[in-house]
């Protein structure tokens, strides 16, 4: 993406030069990089592997085709295996140590620069519009966001907003915002989590064997303690037929979410609010399918398929390319105040990443960690045992071709590869 770093400079000058929003440019008009908008995508518990532009066949053609058009991040990695803390560094820029999100469900404190703020202060509508129950209002993630979810977030108590999940009134919901604020430049978080712990997903995206299996298995382990299929997943005499089916399930569900995405570029381009946008597809964690002896989870450990998530940015007019370089979570604030031409908060841990965008190779180290033992999961042997009396949670670090996974047990440490 040699062109990235001019471009920047252009929106910086156009940025000081414009201090009201501009206007959008049609279908037909040369696209401008003055205060671009920018659609930050997340997806709870989505593998890399999965994608077709990280070798995962045909489930994400719509995805593919923004990282046909965007540079693909081959070594991207999250802090965190857990939602909250995860999220919670994509917003700020720092690590779990630094935003105190070291388990969830926890608030995010106020004096937190979130990304929403950033652009809110440069005159940006901003919207929200997420899943996951432990990044709501309640727990201040949308902390600088004007919309959440169809609700005005300055005149609505979060006590009052819906509790269920609708991944597809979310796209309805996020497509009608975009209406109502005419061509003032945007910044959009839109986040679904169907892939999450045994996919909930449409019969359409899996065959009728797949889902009758599926069906069936989870009512025969209906009273089966969740840690038990997650740690102990062999004690449910579980076929291969069974296994393979929970596998198409998981595929099922990312080809679901593709299928989302593209409705939602869609709805964008049709109202010309695409052609001028930063598109950023990325996840919180991963999911062990099997790995370790781990089926659905990702909270006790730190695995490649838990902490190597996928990561594609999009920039209007720049090259397509990939980075072989490691990047990490909390980049993606600098990175894309970077690209809008804002002042990187000097707190943040992350750095920008626009240097890699223009083909610069970096050894950023890679740290992730993950929170402390749940009490209902202690009797699976797989589960880590934090010793009582010894700081610290399950931690890992990574640089170049060497990673360390460092686990407190009552043997005191236990390392992984």
């Amino acid at each position: 993406m040699r062109r990235v770093l001019s471009l920047i400079l252009l929106v910086g000058l156009g940025f000081l030069s414009c201090q009201t929003p501009s206007e959008e440019a049609s279908d037909s008009e040369i696209v401008s990089l003055d205060r671009p908008n920018v659609l930050l995508v997340t997806y709870c518990t989505m593998r890399a592997d999965r994608w077709g532009v990280y070798g995962g066949g045909e489930l994400t053609p719509n995805i593919d085709a923004v990282a046909a058009a965007g540079v693909v991040f081959r070594n991207h990695y999250t802090q965190a295996a857990f939602s909250g803390g995860s999220f919670a560094s994509i917003i700020t820029g720092k690590y779990g140590f630094h935003h105190g999100v070291y388990d969830h469900p926890r608030r995010l404190g106020d004096e937190h620069v979130t990304l929403a703020e950033l652009f809110r202060d440069a005159g940006y509508a901003n919207g929200a519009f997420l899943t996951h129950g432990y990044i709501s209002p309640k727990w201040n993630y949308p902390q600088g966001f004007d919309q959440y979810n169809g609700f005005d977030l300055h005149t609505t108590p979060w006590s009052k907003l819906p509790k269920k999940d609708k991944t597809y009134k979310r796209l309805e919901e996020a497509l009608a915002w975009i209406d109502s604020i005419g061509d003032q430049p945007y910044l959009m978080w839109y986040q679904s989590q169907l892939t999450h712990y045994f996919p909930e997903t449409a019969s359409r995206f899996v065959t009728p064997e797949v889902y009758k299996t599926t069906r069936e298995f989870r009512d025969r382990v209906r009273k089966a303690p969740m840690g038990k299929i997650m740690f102990d997943f062999e004690s449910l005499d579980v076929s291969s037929i069974e296994r393979d089916s929970l596998f198409s399930l998981y595929d099922g569900a990312v080809a679901q979410t593709d299928e989302i995405l593209g409705m939602l570029l869609d709805g964008l381009e049709e109202r010309g609010r695409l052609n001028n946008t930063i598109v950023v597809i990325t996840a919180d964690h991963g999911e062990t399918l099997g790995e370790g002896g781990l089926f659905f989870n990702h909270d006790s450990n730190l695995y490649e398929p838990t902490i190597h998530i996928p990561l594609v940015i999009r920039v209007p007019g720049g090259e397509p390319g990939e980075v072989e370089s490691p990047s990490r979570n909390i980049d993606l604030l600098p990175t894309l105040a970077a690209l809008a031409g804002f002042e990187v908060p000097a707190e943040v841990d992350g750095e920008n990443l626009v240097p890699l965008l223009d083909g610069t190779e970096r050894d950023l180290p890679v740290f992730a960690e993950t929170r402390p033992k749940a009490p209902s999961r202690d009797a699976y042997w797989r589960y880590p045992i934090r010793v009582p009396g010894v700081p610290g949670k399950v931690r890992m670090i990574r640089r170049g071709n060497y990673k360390l996974i460092l686990t407190p047990t009552p043997d005191l440490s236990l390392i992984h590869i």
